[in-house]
């Protein structure tokens, strides 16, 4: 590869026009590929990924973790020897999606989360008022292709066909099967193919300002499943086949929340006519990625030091379960970081967690002994049993049988 910088074109304007320039910078397989050369950066060493685990997936991890199937079902972290408090467990480098709300884009760096004031210098992707911004050149070139992306599905589409996609505004039925869903996808993944091939009319319909930030969020992922089919290049840590090693919770996300539904639906529409054609062949990541985001999605918060607990991502304010006083932090965003989804829940963590920059990392809470589960809060701890178990069955979807909700329920 030559160290030259490749061109970057400005896009901006009505839809069609955003289309077409979509199309001229991104619209060759081999174009996007150059780019997505220049921005990806090292390639993990093959080392770091051989520790192989008995479970279908290789993870890297420290040699204080061991990954195994527990007695109530799933896999889990526990302790492969006894390991002091304080002690650094686990580095999840990057996520495999992630999302800045639109409010905070121009205060957030759009790629590694490093928040700036009015006074600081920040650099904007160039190309459009609603474009992100960055906290310098590097992070703004290593995050390029999905920043022009975002652009163009702030654009206005006046279309509307969800008649004929099927999508209904009422939602779904509590006794929705999965065979049910599996057609209304059916029938919009079939709708964009059919309709808009290599390139296509007007987009369907305009997105919402939650849609947006969710399309936003699937194209991270689509991008990230382009980058992998160029092995050269690809970050092995951020493989499809790690994220759909997670939970799939789309059933029962959708039977207790009926419209979220609607929105993926639109969502996968609209990113099926937006996107340019090297990237329009892996939308149906978004279906694979929003069936496993609610219980795996943590939240980017203010400041380095993470609160305790995931993210319930069923409305689109994303609720938040906290340890900590929120009243001082502001959650930026939402991202899924594969391994650190491993660490199951407890009312009692003895594992914290702690953002630096785009990476997670894990620390021990107290001293822990050799074979413990490791386990990070995922909802407030403060609350009365009742209310915690509530949390997490709604959101998270088990019934938590921790130590301490026993204690606390006998």
């Amino acid at each position: 590869m030559d160290g030259s910088k490749p061109t970057v074109a400005t896009v901006s304007g009505p839809t069609s026009f955003c289309r077409a320039a979509a199309e001229t910078v991104l619209g060759d397989p081999s174009s996007i590929k150059l780019r997505l050369k220049v921005s990806i950066g090292p390639v993990p060493d093959a080392s770091s990924l051989a520790f192989t685990l008995g479970l279908g997936l290789d993870f890297a991890f420290s040699p204080l973790l061991k990954l195994q199937r527990t007695p109530y079902g799933g896999r889990s972290l526990f302790a492969a020897q006894a390991i002091p408090a304080g002690t650094l467990l686990h580095v999840c480098a990057a996520p495999h999606a992630h999302v800045v709300y639109r409010a905070f884009r121009k205060e957030v760096c759009a790629r590694c989360f490093a928040y700036a004031t009015q006074a600081q210098k920040r650099v904007q992707a160039g190309f459009g008022a609603g474009a992100p911004y960055f906290c310098g050149e590097a992070c703004r070139d290593a995050w390029i292709v999905v920043a022009q992306i975002e652009q163009i599905l702030a654009d206005e589409a006046p279309e509307e066909h969800e008649e004929q996609l099927g999508i209904t505004k009422n939602g779904t039925r509590p006794e929705m099967a999965k065979e049910q869903l599996d057609r209304a996808w059916g029938r919009v993944e079939a709708w964009t193919k059919a309709k808009y091939g290599r390139s296509g009319p007007p987009l369907p319909f305009a997105l919402d300002e939650g849609e947006l930030d969710i399309a936003r969020f699937a194209v991270s992922a689509i991008v990230r499943r382009h980058q992998e089919a160029d092995p050269p290049f690809a970050e092995p840590e951020l493989a499809i086949s790690r994220l759909l090693s997670l939970q799939d919770s789309e059933l029962a996300n959708v039977r207790m929340r009926p419209y979220l539904l609607r929105a993926h639906l639109r969502v996968c529409a609209f990113l099926g006519a937006a996107l340019p054609p090297p990237l329009r062949a892996h939308v149906g990541v978004v279906r694979q990625l929003l069936a496993r985001e609610t219980g795996n999605a943590f939240g980017i918060w203010e400041g380095d030091q993470l609160p305790e607990g995931r993210i319930s991502i069923g409305d689109s304010e994303k609720e938040a379960e906290d340890t900590r006083d929120m009243r001082e932090r502001e959650m930026f965003g939402w991202g899924v970081w594969v391994s650190a989804s491993l660490f199951n829940h407890s009312c009692a963590p003895n594992v914290r967690k702690k953002r630096s920059g785009r990476s997670l990392e894990f620390f021990t809470l107290r001293d822990v002994k050799e074979g413990e589960e490791l386990r990070i809060s995922y909802a407030s701890t403060d609350k009365p049993v009742g209310e915690r178990r509530e949390a997490l069955r709604t959101s998270w979807f088990f019934d938590c049988m921790c130590s301490r909700c026993v204690r606390e329920s006998s």
